[in-house]
């Protein structure tokens, strides 16, 4: 029976050794810190991480047997570009330019080679808590060297949203510089519609 008390006595004694022991334990700490840089990429319709994004329309003949222009269609980046560009901040900035189609052959008099157009860029966008919407800025072309609308922001806590066609470019109300009667000189017509998206 002593025995066994003194068992019991030094399973104690141990136990209370084992918590002076617990008690003693040091404790580090190590912060983890990283970083990610505000930037806008491509995520699709052109080069995926990059910040190249591009599409080509043909409207193919414009005029029509008498030589006015005909053309009077529109057309999207949607199922041709399918554009999704990533921002990782809100309130990107954005500029739209848009450069008349136009022929280097000289026009004279009851002639024309320039067609102008009105171009857009459609953001999807979505805020803080979730909530989507979109913006759509829009600039006619003019006919000399081409219109800006922009930069400015995209709007206070907006994000571009991460889904595919996030942002949509396209164009309508092609006319001919001059007028309706002037005739389209023969030859290829070309202009630039130009997004750029800036991470703030």
């Amino acid at each position: 029976m002593k025995r066994l008390l003194t068992s019991a006595a030094a399973a104690i004694a141990l136990a209370a050794i084992a918590g002076q022991a617990l008690a003693a334990d040091a404790t580090g700490t190590v912060t983890v810190n990283g970083s990610v840089a505000s930037k806008c990429t491509v995520v699709s319709g052109g080069t995926v991480g990059g910040t190249s994004f591009s599409s080509t329309f043909s409207a193919g003949e414009l005029a029509d047997s008498v030589g006015h222009l005909a053309f009077s269609g529109s057309f999207t980046t949607v199922g041709d570009g399918d554009f999704q560009i990533s921002c990782n901040k809100a309130n990107p900035i954005i500029t739209l330019n848009a450069t008349p189609m136009t022929n280097p052959a000289t026009a004279p008099t009851g002639y024309a080679n320039t067609v102008s157009y009105t171009a857009y860029a459609d953001l999807k966008t979505i805020n803080g808590s979730s909530t989507t919407g979109s913006v759509t800025r829009s600039i006619a072309s003019g006919t000399g060297a081409g219109a800006t609308n922009g930069p400015t922001a995209l709007g206070s806590g907006l994000y571009l949203q991460n889904t595919t066609n996030n942002v949509v470019i396209r164009a309508d109300t092609f006319a001919t510089a001059g007028g309706a009667t002037n005739i389209l000189v023969a030859g290829a017509y070309s202009g630039v519609i130009t997004l750029t998206i800036t991470p703030a």
